[in-house]
């Protein structure tokens, strides 16, 4: 279906403002989508995905404002139910204590969202990550949790290195004097 892309955003926007959540969980920015924000860090997809874009969409697609074309509301709620799939595989992979159960379920809503893409998008062509994200049900099996073995602490860093002031002279310091 042709969503509403600029309704989606606003209301994505609305909910990363008003859901409330606990003091140390981050959250993505609230000018989310538009161009001074920049390109988002792994960690802030990670959130939008596992919280605030299933908040939006329910909110507009699910139960509060539902389409009152029933046809376009089916739609949208299989589209809903396909981001659903994807946010709980996401939500498995960042939990920090696995099971045989808990992997497999992450394997299955991996699998419900790319079947699911392919049925609403059939032009829809698969990406090397779509089938790398089949892999990390190996990876976790291996290795253990994927927080144990992720790059987000050195993203972060990364970021941070970036932010500090330099002079372009290699070998050289920055210096205020």
């Amino acid at each position: 279906p042709e969503a509403n892309t600029s309704r989606i955003l606003e209301r994505i926007r609305q909910v990363i403002v008003a859901l409330e959540k606990p003091s140390w969980y981050d959250r993505p920015p609230t000018k989310f989508g538009a161009k001074i924000v920049g390109s988002l860090k792994v960690a802030e997809w990670r959130k939008l995905y596992e919280v605030y874009i299933p908040e939006a969409l329910i909110s507009l697609w699910g139960y509060e404002e539902p389409d009152p074309n029933p046809l376009k509301a089916d739609k949208y709620r299989r589209l809903l139910e396909i981001v659903m799939a994807l946010a709980r595989a996401i939500r498995l992979l960042g939990r920090q204590a696995q099971s045989q159960r808990r992997v497999e379920a992450y394997r299955e809503y991996l699998r419900a969202f790319v079947e699911g893409i392919k049925e609403m998008y059939p032009s829809y062509a698969l990406k090397p990550t779509d089938h790398a994200a089949f892999h990390l049900y190996e990876f976790i099996l291996l290795f253990g949790p994927v927080m144990w073995w992720w790059c987000f602490p050195f993203e972060r860093l990364f970021g941070y290195i970036e932010t500090l002031p330099q002079n372009y002279q290699p070998g050289m310091f920055w210096s205020s004097t």
